[in-house]
């Protein structure tokens, strides 16, 4: 099985409304490439689609637990509707942020750190983040 094929498959399905095929295939894909956090990602959707936003949690902190600097999985977090980003996922996010090379994970990244600080009320900061969205420079020096 040819992993981005089927992830492809797995979208395609997805946008066409055949949401169960496609997490079926994301299931899979967990499965037998569990080291990847885009398809943990994806998964999480398609969970939280059918309404399952726990198992959705689940599979947005895989992601992130994979890579802690991955932008995309961090932002699916602060999207939730209640609040579950953690003091120790604050601390994730800053070292993440600090190691981000490009716009991709760096605003995302932003915006999910913006979110968790506003949920605590630190508006500031969280203001400084949401204006935010380029990597630090040198970010990419670092790794």
């Amino acid at each position: 099985m040819n992993p981005l094929s089927w992830a492809m498959r797995a979208h395609i399905f997805d946008k066409l409304g055949r949401n169960e095929q496609a997490r079926a295939i994301f299931e899979e894909l967990t499965s037998s490439n569990g080291d990847n956090p885009s398809y943990w990602v994806a998964l999480g959707h398609g969970h939280r689609s059918a309404g399952d936003v726990d198992a959705a949690i689940a599979a947005y902190r895989r992601a992130v637990e994979i890579d802690y600097a991955f932008g995309d999985g961090w932002w699916s977090l602060a999207s939730i509707k209640s609040r579950v980003l953690t003091d120790r996922d604050i601390a994730a996010m800053e070292r993440g942020i600090k190691v981000a090379i490009d716009v991709r994970n760096s605003a995302p990244l932003h915006f999910a750190l913006a979110r968790a600080l506003h949920d605590r009320g630190d508006y500031r900061q969280a203001f400084d983040h949401y204006e935010r969205r380029e990597p630090p420079a040198g970010a990419g020096d670092r790794i």
